[in-house]
């Protein structure tokens, strides 16, 4: 390398010092530097992608297809959407690599990011597959792709794996080029669904991708990423903007949508008032981004008076996983302040036998899986590992959550999650307040 840097500038030297006008041919020049590792013909030199060189395409914004929308609106409304969603999540900021991405495989854009907001709470990296795999889409994987193996329910599966989230939806990312089936995931939506991607039909896409490898319930994975992918429209088109939790699925979060819970007491989240035991997901979402601490949020006076409510802004701009801060908990400690704060009354743990232990069991009724509604508690006990979070939405044989999840990650949503998972089952609040009591 050195040697042919001292070349080239000798060349340019004799050239100059000789006053003469110096040709090089460019084969001559393309043999000095040809196949030096800062010059390669035809790479991309600068990294992040922008919407720039994208032009609209010719889809129905609420279709399959590339849509007839401004590019950079496009990548502003998936930004804004996003942060709305999940502030954690691992797209954050990439709206203009996904529209690039997506143009270049003539894929919606906001399909790419409804997927991922059914499949992964929008690339939460507390999510196994992103954790591990850096998968929002929990695509599947051949042996022959890179991939992870799945575990819990989901062990003997194969998923697709990343390097990084980012390079799941950057179709110049090397480890993209020439990939089996397809590297990013526009081109693996493209690869897999091209003929109902280019009948812009959204509805079929999305009832053969479910239907097929991903298994659930079609119609309901179809609303749902309908109803996400017109909130996309309105912010790109500057109409109304979409909703903080908005969701299809027959118990969208009450946070937002301001639906009664079990009636009784009222909570305020964001200027909207919902009831009962919806309240408790309204309250347990003000410790969103908080880093998860072991035994926090227990006893409800001494965290109050560590973490009183005015403090709670400030302490998640601050909480890191080394110093979480005064306002970190965990999982049931998350539940516990929230029963507390709603309705003045002391949480208890719900363990897999279906016996509640600890004050307050009495008030706490199990509930199928199938009917939780958002504020009720879904809880895992096998033995040695028990955990508990807070309803946001059932889809099919899924439950969408928020919670305190473990050690290294901020409490926010997790899921789509199996009822399998979920071995000590759905509880609801019936005790004061409730409306039930």
């Amino acid at each position: 390398m050195i040697r042919k840097i001292l070349i080239i500038s000798l060349v340019l030297v004799l050239a100059i010092s000789s006053g003469k006008a110096f040709a090089i041919s460019s084969s001559d020049l393309q043999s000095l530097y040809g196949d030096s590792e800062y010059y390669w013909p035809g790479q991309q030199l600068c990294s992040g992608l922008t919407t720039s060189a994208v032009t609209p395409g010719t889809g129905a914004p609420d279709g399959a297809a590339f849509p007839n929308l401004d590019p950079e609106a496009m990548a502003s409304a998936i930004n804004t959407w996003i942060n709305q969603q999940n502030p954690s999540s691992e797209l954050a900021g990439l709206g203009s690599t996904i529209v690039a991405d997506a143009s270049h495989s003539n894929v919606n854009p906001f399909l790419i990011v409804a997927i991922a907001k059914e499949e992964t709470s929008l690339a939460d990296p507390s999510t196994y597959n992103v954790k591990y795999a850096n998968n929002a889409f929990s695509r599947e994987a051949t042996s022959s792709q890179p991939n992870y193996p799945g575990a819990g329910p989901n062990a003997g599966t194969l998923w697709y794996k990343w390097s990084s989230v980012e390079a799941s939806v950057d179709y110049t990312a090397p480890e993209n080029q020439g990939a089996i089936g397809g590297g990013d995931f526009a081109a693996y939506l493209r690869n897999q669904y091209g003929s109902e991607i280019d009948s812009d039909s959204l509805a079929a896409m999305i009832s053969t991708y479910v239907g097929g490898s991903a298994g659930g319930n079609p119609a309901q994975y179809t609303a749902n990423v309908q109803s996400w992918i017109t909130d996309l429209i309105n912010l790109a088109t500057g109409q109304s903007s979409a909703s903080s939790s908005s969701s299809a699925s027959s118990s969208s979060s009450s946070c937002a949508s301001g639906t009664n819970g079990s009636g009784g007491v009222n909570s305020t989240t964001s200027g909207t008032t919902v009831s009962g035991d919806a309240a408790i997901l309204c309250e347990a979402e003000k410790y969103s981004g908080i880093f998860y601490r072991l035994g926090g949020g227990h006893g409800y006076a001494a965290f109050r008076q560590a973490c009183p409510e005015t403090a709670i802004a400030s302490a998640a701009a601050a909480s890191t996983a080394a110093n979480p801060g005064p306002c970190a908990t965990d999982c049931s400690g998350l539940v516990s302040i929230a029963v507390d704060a709603v309705f003045n009354q002391t949480y208890s743990w719900v363990v897999s036998d279906n016996q509640m232990v600890g004050g307050g069991s009495q008030y706490w009724q199990s509930i199928s899986l199938s009917q939780a509604q958002p504020g009720d508690i879904v809880t895992h006990h096998d033995g040695s590992d028990d955990h508990v979070e807070i309803v946001v939405s059932v889809s099919g044989t899924t439950v969408d959550t928020f919670g305190s999840h473990e050690t290294g990650t901020t409490t926010g949503p997790a899921g789509p999650i199996p009822f399998s998972y979920w071995t000590g089952g759905a509880w609801r609040w019936t005790g004061p307040g409730s409306g039930q009591s």
